[in-house]
C-alpha cells in the first residue's frame, strides 16, 4: 500500500493561490477597500480618516492633504503581485495599519518583512509567551478563529472558479499510479515484490481538488481512499466548526508545560485534541490504515514536514509497518534536504526515520503549473 501526504505544495503547484502569503495580500487588499468606504476616526491608534477595523486591525489614514489623492497607490490593486501590494502598503505615505496584539503584529512582521506567514508556529510561541496571561490567550484563540473563517471564505472563492489544467491532471496521476521503485528501499526491509494494493491519500488540504484530478485518473475508485483529515470546504453539510486549524506537537516541552497550567483555554487550538472530536471517522481510518496488517511506504507531496503536523506525522512515519518514505520536491535538492531536516526533528529519535528515507531522485518533482 502507498500513503500519499498531501499539503498545500500540491495545490499551489496546480496554479491555485492558496498560500497564506497569497490570502494576506488579498485581505489587506479587503482592508484598504473597507478603509476606503468608510468615513470613521480613531485617534487613540492615530488614525485620523477612514477608520476601519475587525478582530486583527485598525486601518486607515494618520494624515490627508488631499481627499482625491489620500489612497493613491493604494486603489486598483488586483493585478498586482503579493510582494507588489506589500511595497505599495510599506512605502505609503498616509495609509496606517495597526496590528491588535502581539500575534498579529508578528503576523504582519512575517507577511511585510518575511515574505512567510506560518500561522500555527507563530500562534504556538505566542500561546507559550503569554501563558500566565488569560485575557491575551483569550485574545489570541478569537483572532485565530476570525482568521480561520476568513481564510475559508479565501479558499472558497478561489476554489469555486479555478479550472485544472489537463496536463497537470495527467502528470499527477502518472506520479500517482507508479510501482515501488525496490532498488531505493532500505535492504534491511524484506519483503514479497508486488503491485501496490491501495493507495491512501491524507489530504491536509481543505481544498477538493486533490479528487477533481482522480476523478479523472485511469484509477478505479475502490483501489483508492481520500482522507480530508482537516476538514473540507466541499462538504454537503459544511461546517466551519468541523475545519481543523491550529498546532500539532504534543511532545515538546512547552506543550507539556502548558498542559501542567491546567487552563483549557491554553490548549483551545491542538489538533491532537480535536482529531478525535471533529474528525473520528477519518482519524479511525488512518489508525487502521497505518496500524493494520499490510506495509505501506508514505510519498509525500506539498507538504512541509513541520512540527505544526508533528503528531500526525510521527504516528505515521515512525509506525513499524511503514518501510519507506519518499519526498517529492519542487527546488530540487536543497528543498529535499530541509525536508529531510524536518522529518529528523518530527521522530526526535536519532536517524530511525532518516534510514526511511528514500535518496535524492531528480525525476521526483512535484509537476507545476506554467502561468
Amino acid at each position: 500500500n502507498k500513503i500519499i501526504i498531501i499539503g498545500n505544495g500540491f495545490d499551489v503547484a496546480l496554479g491555485l493561490e492558496s498560500s497564506y502569503c497569497d490570502f494576506m495580500a488579498y485581505y489587506l487588499k479587503q482592508l484598504i477597500i473597507n478603509s476606503i468606504e468608510s468615513k470613521g476616526s480613531n485617534i487613540k491608534v492615530g488614525i485620523k480618516y477612514n477608520y476601519y477595523e475587525d478582530d486583527l486591525f485598525h486601518v486607515g489614514l494618520h494624515f490627508k492633504p488631499d481627499p482625491l489623492f489620500a489612497f493613491d497607490g493604494l486603489k486598483n490593486l488586483d493585478k498586482l503581485s503579493s510582494s507588489e501590494i506589500k511595497k505599495k502598503i510599506i512605502n505609503h505615505k498616509y495609509f496606517k495599519i495597526v496590528p491588535k496584539g502581539e500575534f498579529i503584529s508578528e503576523l504582519l512582521n512575517d507577511f511585510l518583512l518575511k515574505n512567510w506567514v506560518e500561522i500555527e508556529s507563530l500562534y504556538f510561541e505566542q500561546i507559550y509567551s503569554e501563558r500566565n496571561n488569560l485575557d491575551v490567550i483569550k485574545q489570541f484563540n478569537k483572532q485565530l478563529k476570525f482568521f480561520k473563517s476568513v481564510f475559508i471564505e479565501y479558499l472558497k472563492l478561489k476554489t469555486g472558479k479555478f479550472q485544472l489544467k489537463k496536463p497537470l491532471i495527467e502528470e499527477f496521476n502518472e506520479v500517482f499510479s507508479r510501482e515501488l521503485e525496490y532498488e531505493k528501499i532500505n535492504p534491511e526491509v524484506s519483503f514479497i515484490y508486488s503491485k501496490v494494493s491501495k493507495l491512501y491519500f491524507l489530504n491536509f488540504n481543505y481544498t477538493d481538488l486533490l479528487g477533481r484530478i482522480l476523478k479523472e485518473s485511469a484509477l478505479e475508485e475502490k483501489k483508492y481512499i481520500i482522507n480530508n483529515i482537516h476538514g473540507s470546504i466541499d462538504e454537503k453539510d459544511f461546517n466551519i466548526d468541523n475545519i481543523i486549524f491550529g498546532y500539532g506537537d504534543k511532545d515538546s516541552e512547552k506543550f507539556k508545560e502548558l498542559l501542567s497550567l491546567n487552563q483549557n483555554s491554553l490548549l483551545e487550538n491542538f489538533k491532537t485534541f480535536h482529531y478525535k472530536a471533529r474528525a473520528g471517522q477519518n482519524y479511525d481510518s488512518l489508525m487502521k490504515m497505518i496500524n493494520g496488517n499490510s506495509i505501506f511506504q508514505v510519498i509525500v507531496i506539498g507538504h512541509s514536514c513541520q512540527l505544526s503536523d508533528k503528531a500526525l506525522l510521527k504516528d505515521i512515519m515512525l509506525n513499524e509497518n511503514c518501510f519507506s518514505v519518499n519526498l517529492f520536491h519542487y527546488k530540487g535538492v536543497d528543498e529535499f534536504l530541509v525536508k529531510s531536516m524536518e522529518l529528523n526533528r518530527i521522530s526526535g529519535v536519532g536517524d530511525v526515520l532518516g534510514s526511511k528515507i528514500f535518496r535524492f531522485d531528480e525525476k521526483d518533482s512535484i509537476p507545476q503549473s506554467k502561468k
